[in-house]
């Protein structure tokens, strides 16, 4: 029986969509991925995204195209991909700032983190170093800590920022401790870590892949450090657990993907994303640079991360009255 026209145009269409998934999920990568980094390049998280974006080009037989979007601690970046096409080729290296503290910061982000991206894998993490520079008389945290108790208030740290990882790594340890110093804002990392160099302002909670090369040569002074364990780029420094300060934080970095990107291409990120981790040249870049731990776990770990994350920078700006706007 022949088959009516009217019938045909509707069913060929449909077959169409139904067979398109499958057949794109077969050939995906079928063109260059953009990863988009919401900072601006040079920094540690451009250097994140070109490790791992160059590895992950390579096992994916794609160019993964980085591309800067810096402004407002992650948000102008972190909206483009919210509202990017779902089909696995723009991607976001987001972290603390953009998928964690900005809730806490801004009372109105265009991009919802939790209904519009799909985490893909947790990256790395990376702490704070409290430093300060040789010109202040301390040499230790508890002398710090009494030179602040001699002068609440008055002994200025520097951050990159309202609302910063520095900004807020300070209130936590100030909130510890129950002490009290100056914030001094400054408009990005450099010029915070200038500011701390020249002795402007003598105290910061620095980013590590900031402060670290300073360190080194001698031009600042660290006190301690906001993770878990002590750095292997700095073996002498202690953590703050160390010396019965609570406070473990950590800089994160991880990938998503816009919401509703088909779960098949999100697991073929994952697995690539993994592999171009296990790549000793792409661990030994990022730890090195940031005195990073990689940790190369899955999207599960990377959503219980990020809610923690939120509900604890939330609290830690709601107790100290920090917003962005």
């Amino acid at each position: 029986m022949p088959i009516p026209h009217a019938v045909r145009a509707f069913a060929l269409p449909l077959c169409a969509a139904l067979f398109a998934g499958p057949a794109q999920a077969d050939t995906y990568p079928s063109k260059p991925l953009r990863l988009i980094v919401p900072y601006p390049a040079g920094g540690y998280f451009d250097l994140i995204g070109r490790s791992v974006g160059t590895r992950m080009g390579q096992l994916l037989h794609q160019t993964v195209v980085v591309e800067n979007r810096p402004g407002a601690n992650g948000v102008i970046g972190a909206q483009a991909v919210a509202v990017a096409d779902p089909d696995g080729y723009t991607l976001l290296l987001g972290g603390i700032g953009p998928n964690a503290t900005n809730v806490a910061m801004y009372n109105k982000l265009r991009y919802d983190l939790r209904k519009d991206f799909v985490r893909i894998i947790h990256i790395v993490n990376s702490p704070c170093i409290l430093v300060v520079n040789p010109s202040l008389p301390v040499r230790s945290v508890a002398d710090l800590l009494a030179l602040v108790r001699e002068k609440p208030g008055t002994i200025p740290y520097a951050s990159a920022g309202v609302g910063s990882s520095q900004h807020l790594f300070g209130e936590l340890f100030l909130s510890a401790t129950q002490t009290r110093m100056m914030h001094v804002p400054y408009q990005g990392s450099n010029p915070s870590v200038a500011a701390l160099l020249s002795g402007e302002v003598p105290v910061s909670f620095g980013i590590a892949s900031d402060v670290i090369e300073h360190v080194r040569s001698g031009r600042l002074r660290a006190l301690a450090t906001t993770g878990e364990q002590r750095i292997q780029e700095l073996p002498e420094v202690p953590t703050m657990k160390e010396l019965g300060v609570p406070v473990v934080a950590n800089g994160w970095f991880g990938l998503y993907a816009p919401a509703g990107t088909p779960p098949g291409i999100i697991e073929t990120l994952h697995q690539q994303a993994h592999a171009a981790l296990q790549d000793p040249s792409v661990r030994t870049r990022i730890s090195a640079h940031g005195a990073a731990e990689v940790i190369a776990a899955g999207p599960q770990a990377l959503q219980a991360l990020q809610d923690a994350e939120i509900a604890r920078w939330q609290r830690v700006a709601k107790e100290n009255g920090i917003s962005a706007q």
